[in-house]
């Protein structure tokens, strides 16, 4: 990817973010980067104290879920365990990334 394109992707999907947060963008990343294969849980994404404070992690996951980028998905051997996925809305912005990031390195 050369730096044009580099830029070019940035400039795309810096429009793709507006009205989510820094932090809602850094746990919708870990995320998206994760994966649905290996989920979070809650408590994972909680304790992610490099990209904020418990509480503000707390909140940034809550409103996600409201916003409907990300559900808490019941674990099937506890049901006191919550898995972080992808929601609709979460699912779509992967895939809008995934195309301009496509399109940049064409």
């Amino acid at each position: 990817m050369t730096s044009q394109s580099y830029l070019t992707f940035l400039e795309a999907s810096n429009k793709l973010w507006a009205g989510i947060t820094a932090n809602q963008r850094e746990v919708l990343l870990a995320v998206i980067k994760r994966g649905s294969s290996n989920p979070y849980r809650v408590q994972d994404i909680i304790g992610m104290r490099l990209i904020a404070s418990q509480a503000t992690l707390h909140k940034a996951l809550s409103e996600l879920v409201t916003q409907g980028y990300l559900a808490l998905k019941a674990s099937p051997s506890d049901s006191r365990v919550k898995f972080v996925v992808l929601a609709r809305k979460g699912s779509a912005l992967e895939a809008r990334l995934t195309k301009i990031l496509s399109q940049a390195c064409a």
